[in-house]
């Protein structure tokens, strides 16, 4: 079997394409600069990361707070400023099901050889809903993430995921309003 074709628990799971999808997209978009000296700036990447916990006090709880019993080095392993993406909520659009068959096209692995098989296909648009937490150190911080994000993915951001046979359109947008905290 070639390394093609080897499929793992965390494939075919399309939620999960999604989120990484997001994730990918939101990578080196979100930044600021530092004014360090008069002559230097210096680019502050905000990174995202999706929470496997649901809460990130559990996180810190165990890998920061009993560092001491278990002989683990001792230090602050959190990025500051970063985005905690958390999913929320899922419906289901089935106002926007415009065609129930489209032909589609896949790349699959048959006897050895990558073939192209076509087939009619029902897409099912979702709308997915997401928590996102930015952590920042202080105000200024904030304010510069803040403008950061209205700047750069205010209104819709157009991206694909790639569902490992083939690509679906997305689109990303942020609140209105948001809190800050």
């Amino acid at each position: 079997m070639s390394a093609y074709n080897q499929e793992y628990n965390k494939d075919n799971v399309i939620l999960r394409y999604i989120i990484v999808s997001l994730l990918a997209e939101l990578r080196n978009k979100i930044y600021y600069y530092n004014q360090i000296d008069e002559d230097t700036l210096k680019k502050i990447d905000v990174p995202f990361i999706y929470s496997i916990t649901g809460d990130e006090r559990f996180l810190q709880d165990n890998f920061v707070y009993d560092a001491l019993d278990d002989h683990k080095a001792i230090g602050d392993y959190e990025v500051v400023p970063r985005g905690m993406v958390q999913l929320d909520g899922l419906s289901i659009e089935s106002g926007n099901i415009t065609n129930k068959f489209v032909r589609s096209e896949f790349i699959k692995e048959y006897d050895g050889k990558l073939k192209t098989i076509t087939a009619d296909t029902a897409f099912l648009p979702i709308s997915l809903t997401f928590n996102i937490t930015m952590v920042c150190s202080n105000t200024i911080e904030m304010l510069k993430v803040t403008e950061s994000i209205i700047s750069k993915l205010y209104k819709a951001t157009l991206f694909q995921v790639d569902l490992g046979m083939f690509r679906v359109q997305a689109s990303m947008q942020i609140p209105e309003d948001f809190s800050q905290e």
